[in-house]
């Protein structure tokens, strides 16, 4: 009996140079600042509008940089964290309700 994992090809990496760290940091960085700034404690429908607008922009170069270089630790993370912003701003942007820790001065409030 064939598990799923046999029915699983095996990864071939395309890339076969490495990434330049320099660029994945300063995209992990330019998420982190969106984050703060953007989608932080203090919220609005013009700046989490802005985050979503700049996460899926960065996300398109990313997967083009993601596929063009052998993977590394760096490069699935900036992946993985690119993914979990984009989920965070847009599930933030639905949210209209101040409660807790996150406030929205749109006077989105309920």
């Amino acid at each position: 009996m064939r598990t799923l994992c046999s029915k699983i090809p095996a990864w071939q990496s395309r890339g076969e140079s490495i990434a330049d760290i320099a660029l994945i940091q300063c995209d992990m960085q330019t998420i982190q600042n969106i984050m703060w700034y953007y989608v932080g404690l203090v919220r609005s429908e013009e700046r989490l509008a802005r985050a979503v607008r700049q996460l899926y922009k960065l996300q398109n170069e990313v997967e083009t940089f993601y596929r063009q270089y052998r993977l590394s630790d760096a490069l699935v993370g900036l992946r993985n964290a690119l993914d979990t912003a984009i989920t965070v701003a847009v599930a933030a942007r639905h949210n209209h309700t101040s409660r807790g820790c996150h406030f929205r001065i749109d006077g989105h409030q309920v």
